[in-house]
């Protein structure tokens, strides 16, 4: 009857022991997709402070890799590649195209604070050349 009793008493600390364990790396497995997670979101943040938009898009890309569905990670990317879109189309002398983009962007809820800033600075340039652009083309059919 000892034996049976040491026997139960050494399996239930043996399971215990093992659950701790499984129990730890799941948790260091959660903390590190969350630290990954986390420094995607600071270093997107850190790249459109500098103007880096096209580095933010690619920090943001992988935060929702790690978190797929976070409303944060989609929002912040919706937001800098929206500004990547109107930069390139403004670049390709689209402004008609460029104005409709930012504005979508603008439109994006919960998004970063500082890509609001960026795409309502970038808004004022996209609608003064679509103005600048529709005034030199009523001009030039005048001549």
């Amino acid at each position: 009857m000892t034996k049976t009793i040491f026997k139960t008493l050494g399996l239930t600390a043996l399971f215990t022991v093992i659950a701790i364990g499984l129990t730890a790396c799941r948790s260091n497995a959660q903390s590190s997709e969350n630290t990954g997670y986390d420094s995607s979101i600071s270093k997107g943040l850190n790249a459109v402070a500098e103007d880096e938009m096209d580095r933010a898009v690619t920090y943001f890309t992988n935060a929702l890799d790690q978190k797929p569905k976070d409303k944060k990670a989609t929002a912040y990317l919706k937001q800098a590649q929206s500004y990547v879109n109107t930069d390139k189309q403004l670049a390709d002398g689209n402004p008609e195209k460029a104005v409709k983009t930012v504005a979508q962007g603008m439109k994006v809820k919960h998004g970063a604070k500082s890509l609001d800033a960026k795409l309502s600075q970038l808004q004022k340039t996209t609608k003064a050349d679509w103005v600048s652009i529709n005034n030199w083309t009523r001009l030039s059919q005048r001549s």
